[in-house]
């Protein structure tokens, strides 16, 4: 199988590492010297590892039952969903791992 993966960071390094054992994998990160059309091109499925950067005050350090919710920051996750669009095709199969609530996709 050909997997692609857009994001390189603490999720989408290890997870590819993991998949390159049993499958063809091409990753893409804005750091790397790779296109991210070779990440999605010709790949059966594509797997978006992006930040999705929150509210400092959300990090898990402290108790935050008493803040107003606040989501996490998407556009990072839309920006790559448009810039991939039209590189896709419809058999191709695109799961986004990154950080998100329940309900926003």
């Amino acid at each position: 199988m050909n997997i692609g993966f857009i994001g390189l960071g603490k999720l989408g390094k290890p997870v590819s590492e993991v998949m390159k054992e049993y499958h063809n994998v091409v990753g893409y990160d804005i750091i790397d010297s790779t296109l991210i059309e070779d990440a999605v091109i010709d790949k059966d499925i594509i797997f978006i590892a992006v930040p999705t950067p929150h509210d400092s005050r959300y990090d898990g350090r402290y108790v935050c039952s008493d803040l107003e919710p606040k989501d996490f920051d998407y556009s990072i996750v839309n920006d790559v969903l448009d810039e991939i669009n039209p590189l896709l095709n419809k058999k191709q199969i695109v799961v986004l791992i990154s950080a998100l609530l329940p309900g926003t996709t």
